[in-house]
């Protein structure tokens, strides 16, 4: 299939070459490059002049330069050198723009709150081979903003919304819907980007959640207690949680967490209920300080 945008291509593939970069689909490096579908984005970010908006990975700027003329101002973060100078020249000149040179995985977002007072919107075309990397760093830092809009793979926004029973379901998640709403509110052909992807995309929306949607008197080891489950989907709860890092207790203390939680321990980690999951973190928590 012929692209829809050529001139577009050879525009930014003359601009890296100038700077001798090149984009890597094996990175996940794809920019969106389709107008209509850029202007969709930030229609259902609903982004207006009171927002501030924190963008990761600009990349070349496509994104940043439509938010810009919404938002009251975008800070643009692109940790790939060759491509922050490129971004730079891009939008470096839009009065409301800030181009930062930042690692998304690495930042600390509670600065942009200190800095503003009050939370703001992530939104990100994030490369696909970071993205879960990058998500999980956004959720221990939740407290810093009040929304994201991200784009996944199709595959991983389904996992991120799965619910229990689902081929999809999934450590990703229990952990996302855990702290945050998630809804998947824009499907994005391949074709919207350069280089095209193998695999089309979804925008996420993600609200942060003001308690967690279940107790976690003991974040980490409920954490450990998911992973566990889920380490080999096909074995039974007491098989998968007896060899899992971390959480040495023996058959009979485990049967006996079980016992309190009420939970059946042939059952897989797939069938459980978020709920149902922290229970039974309460339940192993208080066996191992026993």
């Amino acid at each position: 299939m012929k692209s829809r945008h050529p001139e577009k291509q050879r525009s930014i593939s003359g601009k890296l070459k100038s700077r001798g970069l090149f984009l890597y689909r094996s990175r996940g490096q794809n920019f969106l490059l389709d107008r209509s579908m850029l202007e969709k984005i930030a229609d259902v970010v609903g982004v207006s002049r009171e927002d501030r908006v924190v963008e990761i990975g600009a990349g070349v700027g496509n994104l940043t330069e439509v938010l810009a003329r919404r938002a009251g101002l975008v800070v643009a973060l692109e940790v790939d050198k060759g491509l922050h100078e490129t971004l730079r020249e891009s939008v470096g000149h839009l009065p409301n723009v800030e181009v930062m040179f930042e690692d998304g995985l690495r930042v600390d977002y509670f600065s942009f709150l200190h800095r503003w007072g009050h939370p703001y919107r992530i939104v990100a075309n994030l490369p696909f081979s970071i993205s879960t990397p990058i998500l999980f760093h956004l959720i221990r830092q939740r407290g810093a903003f009040h929304s994201l809009h991200l784009t996944f793979q199709r595959e991983v926004a389904n996992r991120i919304i799965a619910r229990p029973l689902t081929r999809d379901y999934s450590v990703l998640s229990v952990m996302v819907q855990v702290f945050m709403n998630p809804r998947i509110v824009l499907s994005i052909p391949r074709t919207c980007f350069f280089p095209r992807p193998k695999v089309d995309a979804s925008l996420v929306h993600f609200s942060v959640r003001r308690e967690p949607a279940v107790p976690l008197p003991d974040e980490k080891l409920f954490q450990a207690v998911v992973r566990a489950a889920f380490a080999q989907r096909r074995k039974m709860l007491l098989n998968a949680l007896r060899s899992a890092p971390g959480l040495e207790l023996s058959p009979a203390q485990l049967r006996e967490a079980f016992n309190e939680a009420q939970i059946d321990p042939r059952r897989r980690g797939e069938s459980l209920e978020l709920l149902e999951f922290s229970v039974l973190t309460e339940a192993i928590g208080r066996a191992l300080n026993n």
